[in-house]
Parts: C-alpha cells; structure tokens; sequence
C-alpha cells in the first residue's frame, strides 16, 4: 500500500499539469488525513476519475476496490497490483459476503482507509447527477463500524469526447465532506444510510458542478475575446 503514494505523486506530476492539465481545488482535505480508519466514497464519471483520486489520495495506509478485469489492464493492472488494490469480481455475487468479510478484515487488521466507487460503474452522458449506489460498500463500513467519507468530483464530462480524443482542460472541484459515523449501525439501517449520503453528494456534485460550468464558460468568453482582439 505504500506504494501508492509513489504512484499518486508522479500522477499528479504528470497528468494534472502536463498532460490532461486538469486543475483541482481539493476542499476539506484533512478529512482525508484523519488516522482512524475510513471508507471513502466517490463519484465515479470515467477513467480519467483515477487523476483526481491521485490528487486527494490521503497519507499513510489507504487501498482501493477495483473491478477485477483491471488486473489484467497492462501496465495500470501491474502498478494496481503493487498498490495493494483489492480486485473484486462483479459478476459472482456468490462470494459477496464472502468478499465483504475479506475487506472488513483488512479495514481491520492493517487500520486502512478503503476508497470505493459506490455506483459500481460509471455514470455516461452529461449532466448533474449520479447512479444509484450499490449496497457493497455501506455494508463493509457497517461490518467493519468506520465512518464512512464522502468525496465529490465535480462535473467535466462536458469538456471531453473519448470517441473524438477531445479533452479540454478544465477545473474540477473535489470536495471531501465530514465523515459520517456507522458506529452502532446495523445492515437494517444501510437503506437510510445509503439515501443519506447519496443526497449528501447528490446536493454537492450540482453545486461544485455549476461552478466549475460557469468558470469554464468564462474561460472561454475570455480566451475568445482575446483572439478576436489579436485578429484586429
């Protein structure tokens, strides 16, 4: 798991200046680096989520959940691999108690934080919102009673075009938000938690998202003007 702090300082290096030049505002981030351990929840939009992931990776002991079809993934299965990420197979949900149980015991045994995507896949399209959330998470947190620690990314699927290699460069907020406590909580209150913290980031991911959308229209405004100016 140390390892992932290597891994998080070169993608941030890289990616965020020189290569996407993505430009985060990482808000509260000393949520992230409380000592007890966490499950930390994110939205998850697409690949590129990884880069602010790497941006507000915490210090000291934290791994991540990752489908497993990314652990034959070339170069990132290795480095994931070597980061202590923990695989899950999405397609046996046979072996979810089974998997639930191993991740308590690492939350546990190693005092980890776990980061995981709760809508289990990536939102498409554009827009202000988010898919539901699966229950995996919110029942590795009630099991192994830690708090659980909401992140929010905001909106930049409109600044990008995989099928047309387009992307933009654009501000994105990720906003960490108090850590919601689980302790005395049972799997009969994981619906109400679930509802809870979705709306939480739900009410967050609009907000931060229309921000970055007026900011990034103002770019522009800006950016043209100059060059209608420079035409003159």
């Amino acid at each position: 798991m140390a390892n992932s702090s290597y891994f998080s300082f070169w993608c941030k290096a890289l990616c965020t200046k020189y290569i996407f030049q993505f430009k985060m505002d990482v808000k509260n981030r000393h949520y992230l680096e409380r000592t007890e351990p966490t499950v930390i929840l994110s939205n998850h939009q697409s690949a590129l989520d990884q880069i602010g992931v790497m941006e507000a990776w915490p210090s000291g002991r934290c791994t991540m959940l990752a489908k497993r079809s990314l652990m034959y993934a070339g170069t990132f299965g290795i480095a994931s691999l070597l980061c202590g990420v923990v695989f899950v197979d999405r397609f046996n949900p046979a072996k979810a108690k089974e998997f639930t149980k191993k991740v308590t015991d690492i939350i546990k045994k190693k005092q980890t934080k776990v980061w995981i995507y709760p809508e289990g896949t990536r939102s498409s399209g554009t827009g202000r919102d988010m898919l539901p959330f699966k229950k995996g998470a919110f029942f590795i947190a009630v099991e192994a009673q830690v708090p659980i620690t909401p992140v929010v990314f905001s909106n930049y699927k409109d600044t990008y075009n995989p099928k047309q290699y387009r992307f933009d460069p654009c501000n994105v907020i990720i906003t960490v938000l108090p850590p919601v406590p689980t302790e005395g909580k049972t799997t009969d209150d994981i619906p109400s938690l679930m509802e809870e913290i979705r709306e939480m980031m739900l009410d967050v991911y609009r907000k931060t998202s229309k921000t970055c959308e007026e900011d990034h229209t103002q770019h522009n405004f800006t950016e043209n003007h100059i060059q209608h100016s420079a035409a003159s």
